[in-house]
């Protein structure tokens, strides 16, 4: 039984991970109305979740405020899900970023897999950096980046067990295993790492894990109506747009500058435009169009880096929330892509989209490209049927 977080790249690697087990075992999702349609696509059946309320979360997570991870809301998710787990009666359970599921499962002696983000485990062997707007940024310059790394890690670990406290509470009333630092939450008996090693380097891994890359999802959506559009477009860049579910839309300003008059746009998620450079739609399957993409602006989220990435398009990154400063810190690093936040001038977005147009040809980019579409990882079959 999947619990995906509610947010659609999450379902979508779900369902992924879904695709792979379906000969073996039975599949059910814990669904919320918003993406059952996605999972019910797939033939999977659907128990629906009527409790998250996502949009809060993420209002919160924008502003670096942990005050929803609270005894309230972490309590209600442990309830219904430990509900749903007694009355389906499921032989594992698979948690992805659900924070009170760890929770449940153990209550309900169900065993838990975890599916994970290098960058949300105890042993990822990079920084989690700082939000760009936070005032602690301003002793960053003081401080050597030994040591401002030293006391980024330093901190965090007293930010984590702070945000920890009302699972130890609940922890020690429901008589649970006692964790001390939030990262646990996000963990299970066992646990599948979802990212390329390369990108996100973990320092050990154990006995319980395995690292099974990537989950790409492949849509088998048609797109005749987007590629006709393409066909009679004039002869301009064409930049894909994707904010995804966790984004902030109001960070498409951009498209209002004369400058995107230049380029021929395509748009993820909601909106509209007078103007027939640019094309929305709430959901594209990517593969339809990847190879006549030339840039990609998104939100630093996970998935849609790897899109970019498989494909050795150029990238630029408009974080929204810290979690995305945790990507795109990787990728920058890397030098596979630039960072610009929603708050700088307009006109310098335009400036990097015309120098990362010019880099469609870096070898670095080409170099990880290959190595994301050759990698090998450990088979999720091989991996679930070692599982007692």
């Amino acid at each position: 039984m999947f619990f995906p977080q509610e947010l659609l790249s999450h379902y979508l690697r779900c369902i992924c991970l879904a695709r792979q087990l379906k000969d073996d075992y039975e599949i059910v999702f814990f669904a919320s109305e918003t993406y059952a349609c996605f999972v019910e696509k797939e033939g999977f059946l659907c128990i629906m979740n009527d409790l998250s309320d996502i949009s809060e979360v993420l209002r919160h997570a924008r502003q670096f405020d942990f005050s929803w991870i609270n005894r309230d809301s972490i309590e209600a998710g442990y309830t219904k899900q430990f509900s749903v787990i007694m009355q389906q009666k499921p032989d594992m359970v698979v948690g992805d970023a659900n924070l009170s599921l760890r929770m449940a499962a153990q209550k309900a002696g169900v065993p838990m897999v975890a599916l994970q983000n290098n960058y949300l485990s105890k042993y990822y062997a990079d920084i989690r950096p700082v939000p760009h707007q936070h005032p602690a940024n301003a002793f960053k310059p003081k401080l050597s980046e030994k040591n401002w790394n030293r006391l980024v890690r330093a901190v965090e670990k007293i930010v984590l067990r702070s945000v920890h406290r009302p699972f130890r509470i609940l922890r020690s009333e429901y008589r649970l295993p006692r964790y001390q630092n939030l990262l646990d939450e996000f963990a299970g008996d066992y646990v599948l790492y979802l990212d390329n090693e390369l990108l996100f380097p973990l320092r050990s891994l154990g006995s319980n894990s395995a690292v099974v890359g990537p989950m790409a999802y492949h849509s088998h959506q048609d797109e005749p109506e987007l590629l006709a559009w393409l066909s009679i477009c004039s002869p301009k860049p064409l930049v894909y747009v994707s904010m995804g579910s966790s984004g902030n839309a109001g960070n498409l300003d951009f498209l209002h500058h004369p400058a995107a008059a230049e380029y021929n746009w395509i748009v993820t998620g909601t909106g509209d435009s007078p103007l027939e450079n640019i094309f929305f739609k709430p959901f594209i399957n990517f593969d339809a169009i990847a190879r006549k993409v030339q840039l990609m602006v998104c939100h630093g989220g996970n998935g849609t880096i790897y899109q970019a990435l498989m494909n050795g398009i150029p990238l630029i990154m408009m974080p929204s929330f810290f979690e995305q400063e945790w990507n795109t810190h990787r990728i920058v690093k890397l030098g596979l892509g630039v960072v610009i936040y929603p708050e700088n001038p307009v006109e310098e977005f335009y400036e990097i989209c015309a120098k990362q147009l010019l880099t469609q040809s870096d070898p670095a980019r080409i170099a990880m490209a290959n190595q994301l579409q050759q990698a090998e990882y450990t088979s999720v079959k091989d991996f679930f049927e070692s599982i007692p």
